[in-house]
């Protein structure tokens, strides 16, 4: 029986490889959700340095000139970490989406590898009936008579004893049966099987 084939192997490969491409897709979308967080870290840090030093240099009296400009430093800080937490929310926005693409992808490739596993068993079983039919026929074939000859070699077994007599076919290890010709030369009935067993003594079939 020829091997196991599934029709649609190359829309499964198709599906795999658009399961790889949505792996890769969502591990790149959590290194940017990782960078992200950490640059606010970095600007939540910063922005608190900042704040701390205005507070310490107001107590100390500094001058006005001073304190607005701290003033604005500190604002652009700030507007700086709206837009990290903006990138970090965007960022994890895009990771949601890559990980719900992956989900898909997933389910598509998973119903064609059932597909498939479904098609291999009855391919398995199909081989497996075709397997014990042989077996059966076998088995029903039968020990006497040509049973046991190949067709074309009790033909041409019989073309030979046609002509020239008697012809033997060895037909087993323990014993062989023998075509012989009696009677009228040329008709079905001058054929006759016998079988030779190891004691010399021939059974008619």
């Amino acid at each position: 029986m020829k091997r196991f084939r599934f029709r649609l192997q190359r829309l499964l490969d198709l599906r795999e490889q658009e399961v790889d491409a949505a792996r890769r897709q969502l591990a790149a979308a959590r290194q940017a959700v990782a960078a992200a967080e950490a640059g606010l870290r970095t600007v939540e840090s910063l922005v608190r340095r900042r704040l701390d030093d205005a507070a310490r240099q107001e107590a100390l009296g500094s001058p006005a000139l001073d304190f607005v400009l701290r003033r604005l430093q500190i604002a652009g800080l700030l507007r700086t970490l709206a837009e990290a937490r903006a990138g970090l929310e965007a960022a994890r926005q895009v990771e949601a989406g890559r990980r719900q693409e992956l989900v898909a992808a997933l389910g598509r490739a998973r119903t064609l590898e059932r597909l498939r596993d479904r098609r291999r068993e009855e391919w398995r079983a199909e081989a497996a009936r075709a397997e014990q039919a042989e077996l059966d026929e076998l088995a029903l074939r039968p020990s006497g008579a040509y049973g046991a000859v190949a067709p074309h070699r009790v033909l041409a077994g019989m073309a030979h004893l046609g002509m020239a007599g008697t012809s033997h076919l060895g037909l087993a290890a323990t014993g062989h049966r023998s075509l012989v010709r009696s009677g009228h030369p040329g008709t079905p009935e001058a054929l006759a099987l016998h079988l030779t067993t190891p004691t010399g003594k021939e059974e008619a079939r």
